[in-house]
């Protein structure tokens, strides 16, 4: 009984910090894509300024 109690702690241990690595990395991915997004934003309205002259 006790072994069986061990195994399924540890799991969930485990389990639980990979749910957290996954979640961190998600986020981390999340933000580089807009960081991207704002700077292809930024330089596309640069072009147009450039394009009217102004």
């Amino acid at each position: 009984m006790d072994y069986g109690y061990a195994v399924c702690y540890r799991m969930s241990i485990f389990f639980g910090w990979s749910f957290l690595f996954v979640a961190l990395l998600h986020m981390d991915v999340r933000d580089r894509d807009l960081k991207l997004i704002a700077s292809r934003e930024e330089a596309l309205a640069a072009q147009m300024r450039a394009l009217q002259g102004g």
